[in-house]
């Protein structure tokens, strides 16, 4: 799949002035010949611009030069279509930024829910820093009371957050260890929370 590239665009100019040597009609044009950088299909900015006169009635070809007219003299305005990519990508980075934060607060929010209501088998997935290659802990409750919350450690760390929560939903009771740990609700808070799963 192409990511990036290029595409030409031709942009129509002015009418000169000038008759045809080849079928001698007055349909003389001026055309831009931009090289056009894309992302995704979509044209980003002009990069590079060939100037060249076309007769519109046989389709014959000039230089610039062959007339007597300096290429740097001929202006040919750029649509504003060929920029729309500075526009568009900044919009989607912006979109996929404020649904990012988003979807963070809402883990935060539901985290903080589940942290005052704590249930037997809830499943909180914590980030130590013990191991960088597998950060990523999974508890699971096995007794709740307002004095201490009694949890059991997974027998497996993981590398990513998505692979502990998919671990939570295919787990079975034989993949957590038999020892049992606790701890007050306020050190349950103070860990590294990343997500609890009811």
């Amino acid at each position: 799949m192409l990511i990036w590239g290029y595409s030409t665009k031709l942009i129509q100019g002015l009418i000169l002035p000038y008759a045809c040597s080849h079928c001698e009609t007055m349909n003389l044009h001026v055309y831009g010949i931009k090289k056009v950088f894309d992302v995704f299909w979509i044209p980003c900015f002009p990069y590079k611009t060939t100037k060249t006169v076309i007769c519109n009635n046989c389709g014959t070809n000039y230089d610039p030069d062959q007339l007597g007219i300096e290429a740097k003299d001929i202006k040919i305005k750029t649509p504003l279509k060929y920029f729309s990519g500075l526009v568009v990508f900044p919009l989607l980075l912006a979109g996929a930024a404020i649904l990012g934060e988003n979807a963070v607060r809402h883990t935060q929010e539901k985290t903080q829910a589940y942290l005052a209501d704590l249930q037997v088998d809830d499943k909180i997935i914590i980030r130590q820093k013990v191991d960088s290659s597998f950060p990523y802990s999974l508890i699971k409750i096995t007794f709740v009371d307002k004095e201490k919350v009694a949890f059991v450690f997974c027998s497996y760390n993981f590398s990513g957050l998505k692979h502990a929560r998919k671990h939570v939903r295919i787990s079975k009771n034989g993949d957590y260890e038999t020892e049992e740990f606790s701890l007050t609700l306020d050190e349950i808070k103070a860990l590294n929370i990343q997500d609890i799963i009811r």
